[in-house]
């Protein structure tokens, strides 16, 4: 399944313009994922037609929400603003702080979801989200091939969850967006 990733730092907007149409229109790609160190927050201007074109064709973005690309506030705005994207905040699941902060944001925003992969497992992530009515909005990724899927993997599977909600984390979840998606058939 692919992802684009357009750089408005190094693209001009014809070039912009180009790679959208190549990516989603020509090749099928559905999901966004601006590359984090572009010095750029997510809600700058410049991201703007990348965000409408994925609003209109209910497009998912995998965001990572450092300082520097303008943190969960930043996601918040994109949100509110792109009700149709479905927007994946990568490495939900790093620290109890933080997957407080991700779930607080997906209470207000249903088209936010939490995206869990992350080296360290912060045991009992998935039943906080799950015991706060998440367990809807729980994406299981790996971040391969960096890192070694075994571990995210048994972090979903070993959880202490009913199988189906497990079920839904793995794939049932990430199924639901996109079967969202509308780009035009070839």
């Amino acid at each position: 399944i692919g992802v684009a990733v357009i750089d408005p730092t190094h693209m001009s907007q014809e070039e912009m313009e180009a790679e959208i149409r190549l990516r989603y229109l020509e090749q099928g790609f559905v999901g966004m994922k601006p590359y984090h160190q572009m010095n750029l927050h997510y809600d700058n201007e410049m991201f703007t037609p990348w965000w409408e074109f994925g609003n209109k064709h209910q497009l998912y973005a995998l965001i990572h929400t450092m300082a520097y690309t303008g943190g969960v506030p930043c996601v918040e705005r994109l949100a509110a603003r792109f009700p149709e994207v479905s927007w994946l905040i990568a490495h939900a699941g790093k620290s109890w702080a933080y997957a407080e902060e991700v779930a607080a944001l997906i209470q207000t925003h249903r088209n936010v979801y939490a995206e869990i992969t992350y080296t360290a497992v912060t045991n009992g992530s998935l039943e906080f989200f799950t015991e706060v009515g998440l367990e809807d909005h729980v994406i299981f990724g790996t971040d391969a091939p960096m890192r070694d899927p075994r571990q995210q993997l048994g972090w979903v599977v070993w959880a202490n969850l009913p199988v189906e909600t497990r079920q839904k984390m793995l794939h049932g979840n990430f199924q639901r967006i996109l079967d969202r998606v509308k780009l035009p058939k070839k």
